[in-house]
Parts: structure tokens; C-alpha cells; sequence
């Protein structure tokens, strides 16, 4: 059972929202707080969850919420708008949570469960939209690290179009997005397996270096901890432990890493029976 999140406070996701209704329909199931939690006539194994009055990283309520409502959702995507500090046109994909103290949603320390084969089989196919569409030829795809809430006990993805309102409001991305979310849907199970072997990635910059290898089909990739945080042995172990399929390789980002850091990862690593892979 899949679960789709938008927030009416967020511009792309509200017009995702307003154009996947024109093409289904969508019945009120419950209300609680702030969510409206919708069924779909044409799709029996999906659920909507709206949220009125927050932004999507902040939903971390969601957990409780699904198990108020004894829902047996297996997957969570965020549909979200992007923001970034140099805005740039961009979809972007990844796991929410927080390596360290949470400054945007979720909680300290904490990060969601992440779905690599799930997350990589979504990219590898927006990847393909975005590149084959004239209209949005300067537009990037990208795998961010995982980072901001919420931070929940379910397998979590947010996909995101940014980075400022003019992107939020493109006609095109929104129908884009509409397609792929219906594409996921109709193919849910076939893109949740696992193709490649799945990967971890640590000490990569905040836009992961290594989309290629889940473009060509090298990995499926997992968390990824970027260099900027200050990795300790309990983020290593969280980074393997909270994927929804165990990962059979951690790729070290030799040269970001001092080297007390590199040891500290290879060996837990190696404790955990992971390949690794050093890139330079």
C-alpha cells in the first residue's frame, strides 16, 4: 500500500495535487488534526494524505496518524517543492531525516527508513522524463543526501521540483510530476524491487557525486551521509541499519574524510560484512 503526502501549503505540491485530481477522484476517508487521509476510485492500493496547515518536512505526527487510522501503508512519498540557497531548475529526490539537531521538521538524530530500490528506480525513470522534454531542457535531476524531517519508522521519499516559485508554478513540471506519480502507481511493485546491488554513501557532497552509478544501473543507492556532518560510529551504524533492504556496499568518499573518520567508517563497515568501494 502506497501513501501519497502533499501539503496545501506548499505551492508544487498543492498544484500536483489539483492536477492528479483531474484525472482521479479522490474520497474523503478521515479527518484528524490538520490531515484529510483520501481514497481513490481508480486506484484501490493507494491512500492521499493532504495536510492543511504545515509544511511537508514537519509532518512527523504522520507515524501516529497511520496507526490511529490502522492503515497498513508500506511507502510514503512527499511530493515538495525545492529550495535551495542559489536557486537553480532542478528535480531533485531523497530520504528525509537528520543526521544531526533537527533545524527543518523531524527529530534529532533521527533519520526515516530509507527504500533504495524504490528511490532509484523513481530517478532512473524521472531521469529519463526530465532528459527526453524539450520544454524543461535546463532543468537538472539530481539525488540529494538524505536530510530534513520528517523523521519516521516507514520507508520515506520525498520528490521535490525547485528552486523558486517560477519552477513551483511550470506548467510542465507539474504535469511531469502528475505522470510519474500515475507511472509509480500503476507499476508500484515492479518499481520496488531491488535490480542492483544496494549501496550506502558516505562523506559525498550535499548533490551526491555518484547519480551515474544509479543511472547505469551499478547500485541502488540508500542513505547517503554527506561530508558536512559529523560522522561517529552511531550515524555509520544508522546509515546501514535504516534501509528497508540491508545494503551490501558502503562507498567511502576517501578524500572528503580525515583519516581518524575513514577508519572509524571502514571498520564498522567491515563489522557490518559491507564491500566498500573508496572513491577518490
Amino acid at each position: 500500500m502506497l501513501g501519497l503526502i502533499f501539503s496545501k501549503t506548499d505551492k508544487f505540491s498543492n498544484n500536483v495535487l489539483l492536477s492528479f485530481e483531474k484525472i482521479v477522484t479522490l474520497e474523503k476517508h478521515y479527518s484528524k488534526f490538520d490531515y484529510d487521509v483520501l481514497t481513490c476510485k481508480e486506484y484501490d492500493k493507494i491512500y492521499v494524505i493532504t495536510c492543511n496547515n504545515r509544511d511537508l518536512p514537519f509532518l512527523n505526527d504522520l507515524d501516529t496518524l497511520l496507526q490511529e487510522f490502522d492503515i497498513n501503508i508500506n511507502v510514503l512519498i512527499f511530493v515538495s517543492r525545492h529550495e535551495m540557497t542559489n536557486p537553480r531548475p532542478m528535480f531533485t529526490i531523497h530520504t528525509p531525516g537528520n543526521w544531526s539537531k533537527a533545524t527543518v521538521g523531524g527529530l534529532d538524530y533521527k533519520v526515516s527508513i530509507s527504500h533504495p530500490c524504490l528511490l532509484s528506480n523513481i530517478f532512473r525513470y524521472m531521469y529519463n522524463m526530465v532528459k527526453e522534454c524539450n520544454e524543461l531542457s535546463n532543468f537538472t535531476c539530481e539525488i540529494e543526501a538524505t536530510h530534513h524531517g520528517p523523521s519516521l519508522d516507514k520507508p520515506s521519499i520525498f520528490i521535490e521540483v525547485g528552486s523558486t516559485e517560477n519552477e513551483w508554478c511550470n506548467k510542465n513540471c507539474i504535469e511531469l510530476m502528475t505522470r510519474l506519480i500515475v507511472n509509480v502507481i500503476e507499476n508500484f511493485e515492479d518499481y520496488c524491487q531491488c535490480r542492483y546491488p544496494v549501496a550506502i554513501s558516505i562523506g559525498d557532497l550535499h548533490y551526491v557525486t555518484i547519480k551515474d552509478y544509479v543511472i547505469e544501473g551499478r547500485i541502488d543507492l540508500g542513505h547517503v551521509v554527506p561530508k558536512y556532518v559529523d560522522i561517529n560510529e552511531n550515524i555509520v551504524k544508522m546509515s546501514i541499519e535504516r534501509n528497508y533492504v540491508k545494503p551490501k556496499i558502503g562507498i567511502i568518499h576517501w578524500k572528503s574524510l580525515k583519516r581518524e573518520i575513514r577508519d572509524l567508517v571502514v571498520n564498522v563497515l567491515n563489522n557490518y560484512g559491507l564491500e566498500i568501494w573508496k572513491r577518490k
